[in-house]
């Protein structure tokens, strides 16, 4: 007699609720969620990407001056790396891109999974995994392309953790440990977070090896800044366009309480999630000081409760939301405008934090749900799922907005007014061609920030115009203006956008000066060193403007490079040659 065939149950799929079916569930849902950003283009700081073939697959390269060590801000030798491995793989295709971050985000989301794990049920560290998965605060870590730091440098920092938190410590966990620490801090310098939270950890649940793990530490730390400072050096300086980075003590006081609102209100309520938000608090108001100052205020008295009751059903457990604590104040710390952040909030800057109030949620989740009963977990079950489904929609909904920058853009300056989101809101009308709106927001933008940027934007509005007057005059008032994000230096990728507009529309001899000038800043940028030969060569210099080519093409045998100086040596016409600016 044949054996009866099993029906099918719906509930068979999630129980048990195993590790590799938890990491199946989280690929799924990730997919679905999403799906549509797989399909958006390069969006603001993403077009950076498109200059990465003039840098060479070369090791050397990447701890020296390039796009991402720089300013005496940024010191990113991994970061480099990363991004010419995704072009050179996939020819600058931009669902390569976002597809190599979503899997990014996925295997944060399983590193998270495995580690709340260790103190929570299988159930429960699964929700939190789920909610850092669709939280739409990490729309923007996940689908920007150029926030792809943050993530890669939290994926590294997480497995040293998770090697940290193990007993006994063998020769390969603290090689490891080492291995994972450095290429995190060498991702993002945030990446120290993760050697004091390694620390806090053994300290509070009385590991050993701790001695030997801090001086471990210590040396991969000492490594990072000893590279920088070789390179980069390190700079205090407050040489920014951002109105909090130079606003008075005073003022970064008064704003301080408006920025944890933001943060917390949005992990509660992402209703308002901009890009680019500069704004501050310059002086007490029950809107902007007052209110924020009482919702941080029961933040934290709800944390010293719950604190409270926590210790008294278990000590052991206690050891355990402390370190929670720990993780969500050092987070909270680097969201403060005393350090100089681009901005004055950020949704992709909380991808650290949340996961120490996720602890907290899940570890509450835990101790409670020993007492409820049956009927209780149904409604709890049903809140859950509600809320998911919420978060789900508003994720997709933010994924939408970032598929190109006019979608972008559009939606959030009607949020957010600044130099920042006028200007990219300028040029993203320009290539739709609707000029005259491109113009309004381009002298927004100088009105509130006359930097070289901006400048550079209103230039090339004229040039799509047709006006070759102003585009030269605009171009020529860029090339002199300040940069106050780069020391006052224009950024190499300015300086090859203005060396073109220069050569094309403004004095031959003037875009020669320019470009000699800005190769003693950036001496290993192909595209300078091409553009300066075309100049050279406008100018009567052919013989000078071979040599550097030929040059070049021996460092970085640069495809282009070659090209131009086959084009240069064989005595092409000056139209022919001025191709290689208008590819």
């Amino acid at each position: 007699m044949k054996k009866e065939e099993k029906d099918f149950n719906f509930q068979d799929l999630f129980v048990p609720l195993t590790t590799k079916r938890a990491i199946i569930f989280i690929a799924i849902i990730g997919i679905l969620v999403y799906f549509n950003s797989l399909f958006n283009g390069f969006v603001w700081d993403d077009h950076v990407l498109n200059n990465l073939n003039y840098h060479p697959l070369d090791f050397s390269s990447y701890f020296g001056i390039n796009t991402f060590n720089n300013a005496g801000y940024y010191y990113r030798p991994f970061a480099l790396l990363y991004y010419q491995l995704i072009y050179y793989l996939t020819n600058n295709f931009t669902f390569f891109y976002h597809f190599f971050q979503l899997l990014l985000h996925f295997s944060n989301c399983v590193l998270i999974l495995l580690f709340f794990k260790k103190f929570i049920s299988q159930k429960i560290a699964f929700l939190m995994s789920v909610i850092f998965l669709i939280h739409p605060i990490n729309v923007e870590s996940v689908v920007y392309i150029a926030a792809a730091l943050g993530p890669l440098s939290f994926f590294f920092g997480m497995i040293s953790l998770i090697f940290c938190t193990k007993k006994s410590l063998s020769r390969k966990d603290f090689a490891i440990i080492f291995l994972m620490t450095c290429l995190s801090l060498f991702t993002k310098e945030t990446g120290t977070i993760f050697i004091f939270l390694s620390l806090i950890f053994r300290w509070l649940f009385k590991y050993q090896k701790l001695i030997q793990l801090a001086i471990l530490q210590i040396i991969a730390f000492l490594i990072y800044i000893v590279l920088r400072v070789s390179v980069i050096g390190i700079s205090f300086s407050s040489n920014s366009g951002v109105s909090v980075i130079h606003a008075s003590t005073l003022i970064k006081i008064l704003t301080i309480p408006a920025v944890l609102k933001y943060y917390l209100q949005t992990f509660v309520f992402p209703s308002k999630l901009l890009v680019s938000q500069l704004w501050i608090v310059n002086k007490i108001t029950v809107a902007d000081f007052i209110f924020p100052l009482f919702i941080d205020f029961l933040f934290f008295l709800t944390m010293g409760l719950i604190g409270r009751y926590v210790h008294k059903k278990n000590k052991e457990q206690f050891k355990l939301f402390i370190f929670w604590v720990y993780w969500v104040m050092l987070g909270f710390i680097l969201l403060l405008p005393i350090f100089p952040l681009y901005m004055t909030v950020a949704d992709r800057y909380f991808y650290f934090p949340i996961v120490g109030l996720l602890g907290i949620i899940g570890q509450l989740i835990q101790i409670q749900s020993k007492k409820i009963s049956f009927k209780t977990k149904k409604v709890f079950l049903i809140g859950i799922l509600t809320v998911l489904t919420l978060l789900v929609i508003r994720t997709i909904i933010r994924n939408s907005d970032w598929y190109s920058d006019l979608t972008l853009f559009s939606h959030d300056a009607k949020g957010e007014f600044n130099y920042v989101v006028e200007d990219n809101l300028a040029v993203a009308l320009e290539k739709k061609g609707d000029y005259k709106n491109a113009l309004k927001h381009a002298q927004n933008a100088i009105k509130l920030l006359p930097n070289d940027v901006n400048f550079h934007d209103l230039a090339s509005i004229y040039e799509s115009m047709g006006d070759k007057q102003n585009a030269a005059k605009y171009y020529i008032i860029s090339s002199k203006a300040k940069n106050y994000t780069n020391n006052y230096k224009h950024y190499e990728l300015i300086d090859e956008k203005l060396g073109r507009g220069l050569i094309l529309y403004a004095d031959s001899k003037y875009a020669e000066s320019f470009l000699n000038t800005s190769l003693k800043d950036y001496p290993d940028f192909p595209i300078l060193q091409a553009e300066y030969a075309i100049a050279l060569y406008k100018n009567k210099n052919k013989e000078k403007a071979v040599s550097i080519l030929q040059s070049e093409y021996k460092k970085t045998t640069n495809k282009v490079i070659f090209s131009l100086y086959n084009e240069i040596n064989s005595n092409k016409s000056l139209g022919q040659v001025l191709l290689f600016l208008n590819p």
